[in-house]
């Protein structure tokens, strides 16, 4: 098999987990942010994963260059840097609930109609 068509295959399985990943994100994210940030939250994972794509992208570029065009240590730094995500990606926990807005009302109390 010719390392182009093995290529072909490693790229299209990490294309299938993808958009996964990228739904975990936005589950992630709104069920850890309270919902008053939750618009906040979303605006800055958006302008951070953006960031990360082109400071990653300047940085393996610059490393391809210094090796050479070889292209063995980039993939070995992206895979750490995965890890590494993946590791960061269980200090993230749900906060607890908020408490209702007073109205007024003792709990358990109902309406007569």
């Amino acid at each position: 098999m010719s390392l182009l068509i093995l290529f072909a295959l490693l790229i299209f399985a990490v294309g299938l987990v993808g958009g996964p990943r990228d739904t975990l994100h936005q589950v992630v994210l709104g069920e850890a942010a309270p919902p008053r940030y939750r618009t906040e939250a979303f605006a800055w994972l958006g302008t951070l994963m953006w960031a990360g794509y082109a400071g990653g992208t300047a940085a393996t570029g610059n490393l391809v260059q210094h090796t050479g065009g070889d292209i063995t240590v980039a993939f070995a730094g992206a895979g750490c840097a995965a890890v590494v995500a993946a590791a960061l990606s269980l200090l993230v926990r749900t906060p607890a609930p908020e408490p209702p807005a007073a109205s007024g009302e003792p709990a358990g109390a109902t309406r007569a109609s």
